[in-house]
């Protein structure tokens, strides 16, 4: 009614439909409305698949950035929360170890002072507020060591620190994680093999001890008195010489012979 009578009533809200395909088609789709009037003036019939598309189209764009945006925020708010977590870690083992009057930018400690350090209540309550397993931690002492000083066999406060955030438990695994688990296995399985060897070659040792030792006492009990009883040897009296050789302490093989007649006499 405010147009009426004027040219811009007589070509932009000439009818209901007229105005509000002027007031719907700019405000929406902005430069797309002249691609729909042009379509949708030749054939009216295309106006509503029109709409329908640009709609569409507009609404997948909105979503797709929609969605980049909230991954960036994501993103920028996770670096942030892990700084925040770094600079908090950080500062605790700082003050922990100033408790311990330790100089952090001085720190250079050895494998024995590593351990114990590790060990500290302080430093334990630190390492469990970061998400670090404790109780796996101090099992595989050894090998963290390894892994943190591999040149210079000291360990300073940065190596610390990456030491305590690598051990994290919320840390993704990654495919350095999973070779670096193998490596760790075969060192455990290399060094119980190991263990394992020693343990037995000690024993092996000392059962050939035992036998060398118990042959040793038979021969000498066999040269002292004979089997069958009839001839006890005095003072004074002169022993055969034996043929045999008697055993080498370094060679545990015994001749068949004599192994036979140890047999008998335990036996007896």
């Amino acid at each position: 009614q405010l147009t009426d009578g004027t040219s811009i009533g007589t070509t932009f809200f000439k009818t209901v439909p007229e105005s509000i395909n002027t007031l719907l088609l700019p405000a929406v789709f902005g430069a797309n409305a002249e691609v729909i009037n042009s379509i949708s003036a030749g054939n009216p019939g295309l106006w509503p698949l029109m709409v329908f598309f640009m709609a569409l189209v507009s609404v997948t764009i909105m979503y797709m950035l929609l969605g980049v945006l909230v991954d960036v925020i994501g993103a920028v708010a996770s670096t942030e929360k892990q700084k925040i977590e770094i600079t908090y870690i950080v500062g605790q083992l700082r003050e922990e170890l100033e408790k311990m009057h330790i100089v952090p930018e001085d720190m250079a400690l050895n494998q024995m002072d590593f351990q114990k350090l590790v060990l500290e209540p302080g430093i334990v309550r630190v390492m469990h507020e970061a998400g670090v397993n404790v109780d796996v931690l101090a099992e595989m002492l050894d090998l963290v060591w390894e892994d943190a000083a591999k040149s210079t066999q000291k360990i300073t406060f940065t190596e610390l620190v990456n030491m305590v955030l690598g051990m994290r438990g919320s840390n993704p695994a990654t495919v350095k994680d999973c070779k670096e688990q193998i490596r760790v296995t075969n060192s455990l399985i290399k060094r119980c093999f190991m263990e394992l060897y020693d343990e037995l070659d000690e024993k092996v040792q000392q059962i050939r001890t035992e036998i060398q030792n118990s042959l040793d006492n038979d021969l000498d009990f066999e040269g002292d008195f004979s089997w069958d009883g009839e001839h006890t040897p005095k003072d004074g009296d002169e022993t055969e010489a034996v043929d045999e050789e008697e055993p080498d302490d370094q060679d545990p093989d015994v001749p068949e012979t004599l192994r036979e007649s140890v047999v008998r006499s335990v036996g007896q």
